[in-house]
């Protein structure tokens, strides 16, 4: 146990790198099943810190796009600490109070969730976390109403920094924090990632095909895993950039938007975004008339189209 409490000192001595106090932590032959608890705290909170400090050096430092930069970090969405481990659900339409439903990444290192809920204006909070009991990847859903479990549980920031989180050339907002509480015994710290494709529109990277680039710099984030909020729809093709396209009659495309960056949604309508290795693309579901319009783009800007396409698509 003293080893961990002499380590946990020389994070505080600013003369001393982290990256090699860490390296010679890990090394050590520490057998944590006979600490008490606060000693086993100490050491996972080493072991966390020692983990952001190895994310910072596996990550670029720089790339050619930073719209990331234009998100307002004192207003960040609390929706944003999201990753497979750990959603927060805050569904807009239930918001009454917006223009204080936010978190300010830069002053604020711990909000419980009554705090939450006082500034969105919500009924309730519910989140949802990996499940201690079920199958591997399997997320239990809490539903916090009462003054006590909303102010038994909080939310802990314990960095934050910019880099390219997956090598695409486009800064990403990373950030650590912690679901932890008056029932923790000693809880974890979490990543999410926040990318910008195009101009002030974000979303968690960990929601799309290219978290996958994450995986080895990030263990926590094996693969993608977003809770089912939206549906998959059935489509087919009825017309290509305004003329009628008789040579997809007959085919049918699946679309999980689950799979997508969604950046707006409602009972009548989700729009939502993607890339491939063709072109930027924006689409717009609408849920009453039942089409489908994509828009692939040719530039990040979404400026330049490249091909539209309409189809009619059904909710499975």
């Amino acid at each position: 146990m003293d080893i961990t409490y002499e380590y946990n000192k020389k994070f505080f001595n600013e003369k001393l790198s982290h990256i090699d106090i860490c390296n010679e932590y890990k090394k050590l032959p520490i057998d944590a099943s006979g600490y008490d608890q606060m000693s086993l705290n100490t050491h996972m909170g080493i072991n966390n810190h020692c983990k952001t400090v190895e994310i910072k050096s596996k990550f670029k430092q720089d790339a050619k796009h930073n719209l990331i930069k234009n998100l307002d970090i004192e207003k960040l969405n609390f929706n944003f600490l999201t990753n497979k481990y750990y959603s927060l659900l805050i569904p807009e339409e239930e918001v009454t109070k917006k223009s204080t439903c936010h978190l300010n990444l830069e002053k604020e290192e711990r909000l419980d969730y009554l705090k939450i809920k006082e500034r969105c204006g919500v009924k309730n909070i519910t989140y949802q976390e990996e499940s201690l009991s079920g199958a591997a990847g399997e997320l239990d859903t809490f539903e916090l109403t009462s003054e006590r479990d909303l102010t038994s549980g909080w939310i802990i920031i314990t960095d934050y920094f910019y880099a390219d989180a997956n090598k695409d050339d486009y800064m990403d907002l990373i950030i650590r924090f912690k679901n932890d509480g008056s029932y923790s015994m000693g809880a974890n710290t979490m990543t999410t990632v926040i990318t910008s494709l195009s101009e002030n529109k974000y979303q968690n990277i960990n929601f799309w095909h290219s978290s996958w680039v994450i995986e080895s710099a990030l263990p926590e984030i094996k693969s993608p895993q977003v809770p089912k909020k939206y549906p998959t729809i059935a489509c087919t093709v009825f017309e290509v950039n305004g003329k009628v396209d008789s040579s997809e009659t007959g085919k049918i495309y699946r679309i999980n938007l689950n799979d997508k960056i969604i950046v707006e949604t409602s009972n009548s309508l989700i729009k939502y975004e993607w890339k491939n290795s063709n072109y930027f693309i924006s689409a717009s579901y609408n849920r009453i008339s039942k089409v489908n319009t994509i828009i692939g783009y040719s530039d990040p800007e979404r400026k330049v189209i490249a091909i539209t396409t309409k189809l009619n698509c059904e909710e499975e």
